[in-house]
């Protein structure tokens, strides 16, 4: 009679076990009891509720590690996207469909949806890769789809894949490329890096190819790109993105980098879109009194309220800070200092600039540089 009772309280433990979470919401044209859909329903519950706090062994039990040394983080896209921007949990996830490919493939369909009743709002809508086998679920980046369906081109050490929506040659981009590649490699004293880049033809395409359907940031931005580890990912139309090369070389030279100066480095280097470090200057010449420099400085630097079309603001001074301390300092101790974990703000302190002269000296600067 014990062993019955035992075995039926194992059961029951085991189907508890088996139930997707109420954090977890599921279309219902979507078949549950079905043992593909179940599977990947259950990892899916798994791997979301563990993906921001479970060591890289743990969550290769449920993400291809392939793609871990591709792009470092393969589901950045994931990383608190439930969370508004007060850090609140404010967005719940739902599966929308799962859609059969080929080879145990499947594409599942997330989005992200508020949890107020009062005003429904779809943050974002993804797909991602699920692989089934023996009752087994492995996602993967849905950009590795189009891998065998974009043109290859290798030169040197970048190997390039590019979309069938390009609209001009790639010749010459590769060329200004790898000038730049050599260039900047001198510069920072860094080897050679062996790179992929992915060339998409416009920012939609940029967010389709990473999996989204819809995000806010698709249709506001003409430019855009990203470094995933030695991945590059990029909106522009264009094979030639030096604001990204840049971070490549950046990250070996100085690896404890912080964002600030990563994006303001980057921006003094190689530009950020379209334009140079140099076109941002002309620009800034004509608005300069427009701004508050030292408020700019306190904010973040991927805030994005004071931006205006091709003028990053927050990039633009950062670079400027960047240029100002080489120029003081010298590049190999400022190289030195950035590689300290120290803030922007004790930076000050090194260049001797105290926040009430900030913007005085700043403009200077600038004027000097006419």
């Amino acid at each position: 009679m014990k062993i019955k009772l035992l075995v039926l309280y194992l059961l029951l433990s085991l189907h508890s076990l088996a139930q997707i979470s109420d954090n977890l919401s599921v279309s219902p044209k979507i078949d549950e009891n079905e043992t593909v859909n179940r599977h990947i329903l259950l990892a899916l519950d798994s791997f979301l509720s563990k993906k921001d706090t479970a060591s890289y062994p743990e969550l290769f039990k449920y993400w291809d590690i392939n793609d871990f040394e591709r792009f470092r983080t393969p589901y950045f896209f994931l990383k608190e996207v439930e969370k508004n921007g007060s850090g609140q949990v404010a967005y719940k996830p739902s599966v929308m469909e799962i859609l059969p490919l080929k080879n145990d493939l499947y594409i599942v369909k997330l989005s992200y949806i508020s949890t107020s009743t009062a005003n429904i709002f779809v943050k974002v809508v993804f797909n991602l890769i699920a692989k089934y086998r023996d009752g087994k679920v492995l996602f993967s980046s849905y950009i590795n789809l189009i891998d065998n369906n974009w043109k290859h081109v290798t030169d040197g050490e970048a190997k390039y894949i590019i979309s069938p929506n390009r609209k001009s040659s790639y010749e010459d981009d590769i060329r200004k490329q790898k000038d730049f590649n050599n260039y900047v490699s001198d510069l920072l004293k860094v080897d050679k890096i062996p790179y992929t880049f992915y060339s998409g033809s416009s920012v939609e395409e940029f967010f389709n190819i990473q999996g989204f359907q819809y995000h806010p940031m698709m249709y506001a931005d003409s430019t855009g790109g990203i470094v995933l580890n030695n991945v590059i990912i990029s909106a522009n139309d264009s094979e030639f993105y030096p604001h990204e090369i840049a971070h490549l070389y950046i990250k070996k030279r100085i690896p404890n980098i912080n964002n600030y100066f990563d994006e303001g480095l980057a921006t003094y280097l190689g530009g950020s879109g379209k334009m140079t470090y140099k076109d941002y200057l002309n620009k800034l010449e004509h608005s300069l009194n427009e701004y508050d420099l030292l408020a700019i400085y306190k904010m973040d630097i991927f805030d994005k309220s004071l931006w205006k079309p091709d003028m990053p603001i927050t990039y633009i001074l950062s670079a400027i800070i960047c240029d100002y301390a080489i120029n003081k300092l010298g590049k190999d101790s400022f190289f030195e200092i950035l590689n300290s974990n120290k803030d922007r703000f004790t930076l000050l302190n090194e260049l001797n600039i105290k926040e009430e002269d900030f913007n005085k000296i700043i403009v200077e600067y600038l004027n000097g540089k006419r």
